[in-house]
């Protein structure tokens, strides 16, 4: 006499039958590689739009060097050196710190 058929592989034990796996609809295959598909497609656009946004922030960027190069070359940003007025030497420092404080 057989031993019953198992529902599941999960125990594998020698005399025990296994039952043949139910076979998926061509119908629910296609439905499957179809969604599989426009997923793949999805992701390929999103990264296409990533790329295309990076490489718009590059270009801005060089834009910008490009401009700060070509304005330093026509002598517009200059760097002027900032000078502080001293105090006279009649003034008393430690009265105008603690003025400040």
């Amino acid at each position: 006499m057989q031993p019953p058929p198992r529902t599941t592989r999960s125990k594998a034990s020698p005399g025990l039958i296994d039952r043949p796996s139910s076979r998926r609809p061509s119908a629910v295959v296609v439905q499957e590689k179809t969604k599989k598909k426009e997923a793949a497609t999805l992701k390929a656009a999103e990264l296409h739009r990533r790329t295309e946004q990076v490489k718009e922030v590059e270009r801005e960027g060089k834009r910008a060097q490009a401009e700060v190069v070509a304005a330093r070359q026509r002598g517009r940003d200059k760097i002027v050196k900032k000078t502080f007025p001293r105090p006279d030497e009649n003034t008393n420092v430690g009265s105008l710190i603690s003025a400040h404080i």
